[in-house]
């Protein structure tokens, strides 16, 4: 029993399901979790399935006089600072029968309930904890990709089992960078200018309302700096960018949002209905059913590459991606499959009619960013085109909710759509602005992202807002309206090679 807790408890845990990358994850995350109950005073700890525990706890609760902490596989560094609350200790001492639950932990970190068994009638009563309006931060493993940092802090500080919450988000903090650049330790590459101007003034941007999908920072924590004299946005210091392949492997492949068979099933996200709408304009004076070329560049499962095949049959759709992220039924559905390693690779010498790039070219520093789009240049056919979606920091909607602020450290770079058009007025690699347009994927995932930030708000106010905007913009029409006006989250932007 911790002396820190001063109390003996039964721990249920509500099992989770992390092994599609590595079976052993799984217990090692099991390990983990009961190890860390029993050292801070669970007499016993069961696994259970999620539709079978309220049995096993109305047992508990008849047959013994011990407090049970129910928790969730998904969040391994249970935060047991709660035994110390006034509220808790009193029932515990009275043997007062009730059940508390709590709100205002950091998300990795919360219990779900606390059960003090009694003879009275049962009590209910909620807890505001205050930790992530303190340290503001994402724990949780339901991301695989925190699950490999999770994996990596463990091998590398085995103490974390022993450590009370406070103590483990000072470690986070006093090894930032290592969470910050995803476990991957090299030569980092700092900007003492603007990359693009050569400015010598780059001004912070905290983070104050988001957190970063791959977790294990603090709310404001500055990883992305502005170009004070020409609007872009660089992470400073990242990995160099030879090194950035190694963010794309197994643990980020399982958390794609979509799998083999949604992709074979044709689905597309609105901003794949723009762009197939957009290229069917681009060829409304040709017969659609002569054979064009065109290739998608870091299109993950392959559910645009499938889409653009169904739409356009005649076409011959090429899949560009890492080898890790092929897969034999693409080949099935009639995609032709292309191992690149973007952006060094070379795509091809004028042979294709369309290049498109979905989320792609803020995943590379500003020289790979310069790199690729040379390479697609030498890609294209004269009058080509080539059609991407980013990010765009013009946008109030990015800016409001700190959306610029989740991909690190796979976007090295923040892109928006006035800097953007500036940087192509130049004519670089011969490719021209023809056509713009606002992007709204990420808006129009209410449950995925405003979810996400409600789940993750430090307060709550922030916790309110992202609740009423995910609500709000279940009105299509709003949303619709928002994109032309582009107060969206992304930019469509479409260039012809001269």
């Amino acid at each position: 029993m911790a002396e820190e807790t001063n109390v003996n408890f039964i721990g249920v845990v509500l099992k989770s399901s992390l092994g599609k990358v590595n079976i052993a994850d799984q217990q090692k995350v099991d390990d983990f979790i009961r190890a860390r109950l029993l050292f801070f005073g669970a007499i016993e700890v069961h696994f259970c399935e999620r539709d079978d525990y309220s049995s096993l706890i109305n047992n508990f609760m008849e047959t013994n006089e011990s407090p049970i902490l129910l928790i969730d596989g998904y969040s391994p560094f249970t935060d047991f600072n709660v035994f110390t609350n006034k509220h808790v200790c009193q029932a515990i001492k009275q043997l007062t029968r009730t059940t508390f639950t709590f709100t205002g932990q950091i998300p990795g970190t919360e219990i779900i309930s606390l059960y003090v068994p009694g003879e009275n009638k049962p009590y209910y009563n909620n807890i505001l904890c205050s930790s992530q309006g303190k340290y503001g931060s994402q724990l949780n493993l339901r991301k695989y990709k925190r699950l490999k940092l999770f994996l990596l802090a463990l091998k590398k500080w085995p103490e974390l089992i022993f450590m009370q919450v406070h103590e483990i988000m000072y470690l986070l903090k006093a090894n930032e960078e290592f969470f910050i650049n995803y476990g991957v330790e090299g030569a980092l590459t700092k900007y003492t200018c603007c990359p693009h101007c050569g400015g010598t003034e780059l001004q912070g941007l905290p983070a104050n309302f988001a957190q970063a999908l791959t977790g294990f920072t603090h709310t404001g924590t500055v990883v992305y700096f502005e170009c004070v004299s020409c609007g872009l946005i660089v992470m400073n210091p990242h990995l160099q960018s030879s090194l950035f392949k190694c963010f794309y492997d197994d643990y980020d492949a399982a958390d794609m949002f979509f799998g083999k068979e949604e992709v074979l099933e044709g689905k597309v996200r609105h901003n794949h209905e723009i762009v197939i709408n957009q290229i069917k304009s681009l060829n409304q004076d040709c017969d659609l059913n002569e054979t064009k070329v065109a290739i998608d560049l870091g299109g993950g499962p392959g559910l645009f590459s499938v889409a653009l095949k169904k739409s356009l049959p005649y076409w011959n759709i090429v899949h560009g991606d890492f080898d890790i992220r092929g897969g034999g039924y693409l080949e099935d559905a009639g995609i032709e499959l292309q191992a690149l390693n973007l952006p060094d690779d070379a795509i091809g010498e004028q042979c294709f009619d369309i290049v498109t790039a979905f989320e792609v070219i803020e995943h590379f520093d500003y020289s790979g960013f310069k790199v690729l789009l040379r390479n697609i240049s030498k890609a294209l056919k004269p009058g080509g085109c080539f059609i991407f979606t980013t990010p765009d920091y013009d946008s109030p909607m990015l800016r409001a909710f700190d959306w610029f602020h989740i991909g690190h450290p796979h976007h090295p770079i923040i892109f928006r759509r006035s800097w953007l058009k500036r940087f192509f007025e130049e004519g670089v690699y011969g490719l021209k602005v023809i056509n713009e347009t606002g992007g709204d994927d990420f808006m129009r995932d209410r449950d995925g992202y405003f979810s996400y930030f409600s789940a993750v708000a430090n307060n709550e106010q922030n916790k309110a807002i992202a609740e009423l905007m995910g609500t709000i913009l279940e009105d299509d029409n709003l949303t619709e309206n928002l994109r032309k006006k582009f107060m969206q989250t992304e930019i469509i932007m479409t260039l012809q090679k001269r």
